[in-house]
């Protein structure tokens, strides 16, 4: 059976106010709720058709109370759903820095009177469990940041900011068109349009040290454009010249192949399986970057670039720096 959403909170306000034993009223109910009297006889007449809620009223204290433990779920909620909604609420701990936190807290709140005791949030079955990815420290300033840019993604509007960037080590104020704020490897990151730079790139929200909301607008892309943009990435950087998807060889050996073929890496995949037990893994990606650190993160022996001829070259210039890096530091 469905339900409205108005009639599913209604459930669960009833549901809490006779699992906490206050032993609640219809005229009660009904003031809470902000509904009337036979509106309420009507919902708890389908907790006790549709649920088998054992309420009865008693006399002594005025009010309903469930004659024996009670949880509330539908039928045919079994223990693989439940496992999967625990996780699900794990997953969600992403959003405690952002002005999402107080309505997930809301929502966990009322999916966790549906939850047995015992597989509540934060105590997940003992047989399963998720390692999260590392997460700065939340900071006001980057809580405010990201306030702040939803608004500005919501009405269009352009943004100042100075932007601390990791590699130069330096700050610089930059105009952008914020697009898009996404999650990806335990940060909140911005995509946009950087005026300065005469791309779309991306930004970490915890590097931004000042924020302006201009009065200027744009036009945003097409959203499944953009979303399509993101996803032919091989990670969440973007490539520095704006330029076409690029298609990406690379041969692994037998033991790096072992790797290769327990997932799908990216969407536009073909790998060919070799005799010897290698393979060659074909990918049209954006952006190189994060493709070179995850060819020599296999250590180097275990997969070779093949093409294009840029990436080969970024490869062994890494390659090299790092050998002399080594033997500077050995002598």
């Amino acid at each position: 059976m469905s339900f409205a959403r108005a009639e599913l909170v209604r459930l669960l306000l009833i549901h809490r106010e006779i699992t906490e034993k206050k032993y609640p009223t219809h005229a009660r109910l009904a003031t809470l709720c902000n509904v009337s009297e036979r509106t309420i006889k009507r919902d708890m007449k389908l907790l006790k058709d549709e649920f088998d809620a054992p309420f009865v009223y008693d006399y002594k204290e005025h009010g309903f109370y469930y004659s024996k433990p009670f949880i509330l779920l539908p039928h045919g909620f079994g223990d693989p759903e439940l496992m999967a909604l625990c996780m699900t609420l794990e997953v969600a701990d992403s959003f405690r820095n952002t002005p999402f936190a107080d309505a997930l807290k809301g929502a966990i709140g009322k999916v966790q009177l549906l939850l047995p005791s015992d597989m509540a949030l934060g105590n997940s079955p003992p047989c399963i469990s998720r390692v999260p990815d590392p997460m700065p420290p939340e900071e006001a300033g980057a809580i405010i940041n990201f306030n702040m840019l939803l608004s500005a993604i919501k009405d269009a509007r352009q943004v100042r900011m100075t932007y601390y960037t990791i590699t130069r080590d330096s700050e610089e104020s930059r105009v952008v068109d914020p697009y898009h704020l996404y999650f990806s490897y335990g940060m909140w990151y911005l995509y946009a349009y950087c005026h300065s730079r005469q791309q779309t790139r991306d930004f970490a929200v915890r590097r931004i040290r000042k924020l302006e909301i201009l009065p200027s607008t744009f036009t945003p892309p097409d959203p499944q454009t953009l979303h399509a943009s993101l996803a032919s990435r091989f990670t969440n950087e973007a490539p520095l010249n704006n330029s076409d998807a690029t298609e990406v060889v690379i041969r692994f050996d037998s033991t790096g192949a072992r790797w290769i073929r327990e997932r799908e890496w990216h969407s536009s995949q073909q790998r060919v399986d070799h005799p010897d037990g290698s393979c060659t893994l074909t990918m049209t990606v954006s952006g190189l970057a994060g493709i070179r650190r995850w060819i020599l993160g296999f250590g180097g022996r275990h997969a070779t670039p093949l093409s294009p001829p840029e990436l080969v070259a970024q490869v062994r210039e890494e390659v090299r720096a790092m050998l002399n890096n080594i033997e500077n530091n050995s002598k």
